[in-house]
C-alpha cells in the first residue's frame, strides 16, 4: 500500500492509460459485444470499427511475373478491434483480440473517479470476459510540466541527466530523454519511467514524466479482483511519481 497521501490541487497528468491483457481469443466475439453495445455507447457515443484484411493469392502474381495475366485473389477480412469514444473524443475504450484499453486525455480529477469509470465499464463487459484470465494489468500516467527556465534539473527532479561528468546542470542542452526500468522480485511488477525534456517555439521548456506500472500476475476477470489489483498498481505509481519530483515541483502543482 502506498504511504503517500498527498493531494495536488493541479495534477500535471495529461493522459491516463489503463490496459488489461489476455491471450484467450483469436478473434473478437462480435455478437457478444453487440449485445452490450447500447450500454457502452451510453458512455462512449462514438463507435469506430477497425478491420484487418489479408490478401490470398499473391503467390500467383510472383509466379506469373511482370505482364498481364488472369489471377484469383481473395480477401480475408476480420474485425480487429472496436473503439468507443466520448463526444469530445478525449476518452476512449478499445476492445481488441487480446486487450482492453482505457484512454483519457481529459482533466484528471482523482484516482477514485478514474477507477470508478473503469470498473463501471468492466462490469458491463462481464458477460463477454467472465471466463477470461487476465495476464497483465497496467496503469500509465503521462505528466507534463512547463518551465520558463531549466538550467538545473536537480531543482525539480530527483533523477537527472548531466552533459559533463561531475556537473549537476545541463547547461545549454535544450532537449533530452532517458528511461529507467525497475523490477520488483517475486511480485510480477515492473515500472518504466521516462523523462523527456523539449524546448518549444514558445520559449518554454516542456518536461514530460511518463510513468508506466505493469503487473504480470494472472488473475480472473472479476471486478472486485481487478479493483484490488489496480489500486495496488496506482499506489505504486503514486509513490514513484512523488519519489521522482522535488518539493519545488510539488509546489508548482498546488
Amino acid at each position: 500500500m502506498s504511504m503517500n497521501t498527498k493531494m495536488l490541487n493541479h495534477p500535471p497528468i495529461v493522459l491516463t492509460l489503463c490496459q488489461l491483457k489476455h491471450d484467450e481469443w483469436k478473434e473478437l466475439p462480435i455478437k457478444e459485444i453487440q449485445e452490450v453495445e447500447s450500454k457502452l455507447t451510453g458512455i462512449y457515443p462514438i463507435k469506430i470499427e477497425r478491420f484487418n484484411s489479408e490478401l490470398n493469392g499473391l503467390e500467383e502474381v510472383r509466379k506469373h511475373g511482370v505482364g498481364r495475366s488472369k489471377i484469383n485473389i481473395t480477401s480475408d477480412t476480420k474485425l480487429q478491434r472496436v473503439e468507443f469514444r466520448s463526444k469530445d473524443q478525449k476518452k476512449k475504450l478499445i476492445l481488441a483480440e487480446n486487450f482492453i484499453l482505457f484512454s483519457d486525455e481529459g482533466d484528471y480529477q482523482s484516482w477514485e473517479i478514474l477507477k470508478a469509470s473503469i470498473l463501471d465499464v468492466l462490469a458491463i463487459l462481464m458477460p463477454i470476459y467472465q471466463k477470461v484470465d487476465l495476464n497483465r494489468l497496467s496503469l500509465r500516467y503521462v505528466n507534463r510540466f512547463v518551465f520558463d527556465e531549466f538550467d538545473d534539473p536537480s531543482k525539480y527532479f530527483t533523477t537527472v541527466i548531466s552533459t559533463i561528468d561531475g556537473h549537476q546542470t545541463i547547461g545549454d542542452l535544450y532537449a533530452y530523454q532517458f528511461r529507467l526500468t525497475t523490477v520488483e522480485p517475486n511480485t510480477g511488477i515492473r515500472t518504466h519511467i521516462t523523462h523527456n525534456l523539449d524546448y518549444d517555439m514558445t520559449s518554454k521548456y516542456q518536461y514530460v514524466l511518463d510513468i508506466d506500472v505493469l503487473d504480470d500476475s494472472t488473475i480472473a476477470y472479476n471486478v472486485e479482483t481487478i479493483d484490488y489489483s489496480l489500486t495496488n498498481i496506482n499506489n505504486k505509481l503514486v509513490d514513484v511519481f512523488f519519489n521522482n519530483i522535488t518539493k519545488e515541483t510539488e509546489d508548482l502543482c498546488n
